[in-house]
């Protein structure tokens, strides 16, 4: 177990990076090509607004969705 966690922290991003591949490959062969680049697009979409909720609570987001739709 430790060689594997060794292994692991050597070469983290490529671990990571071939993970990723890996699925996104199982998800363009059983659900599709548009259904995929939704999927991705919805991930990265809840991921920003919980950055920003991280980083400063509704306020954070408030000043975002501000600056995204130009509220002043």
């Amino acid at each position: 177990m430790e060689e594997l966690k060794a292994l692991f922290k050597q070469y983290k991003w490529r671990v990571i990076g071939v993970a990723a591949g890996i699925v996104l490959a199982l998800l363009l062969f059983t659900i599709g090509f548009w259904r995929t680049l939704l999927l991705v697009a919805l991930v990265a979409l809840c991921y920003i607004i919980g950055r920003h909720l991280d980083n400063g609570g509704k306020e954070e987001l408030d000043k975002a969705i501000g600056r995204l739709f130009g509220k002043k």
